[in-house]
C-alpha cells in the first residue's frame, strides 16, 4: 500500500510545488510538466483500481 504514496511524492508533489512556490514559477507551463502529471495520475489510478479489483 506504499505505492500510491511514493507515486504522489515522485510525480504529483513537484507539480504542486511548481504552482505554489514562487521561486519555481519559472518552470510552470512546460510540456514536460503535463507529461509528469499525467504519468503520476496514471500510476496512482492504476494502483487504486488494482486494489479495488482484489
Amino acid at each position: 500500500m506504499i505505492g500510491p504514496i511514493i507515486a504522489c511524492i515522485l510525480f504529483l508533489m513537484p507539480m504542486y510545488a511548481i504552482v505554489k512556490v514562487p521561486s519555481l514559477k519559472k518552470y510552470a507551463g512546460r510540456m514536460s510538466n503535463v507529461f509528469v502529471l499525467v504519468v503520476g495520475l496514471v500510476g496512482v489510478s492504476a494502483i487504486v483500481c488494482n486494489i479495488r479489483l482484489l
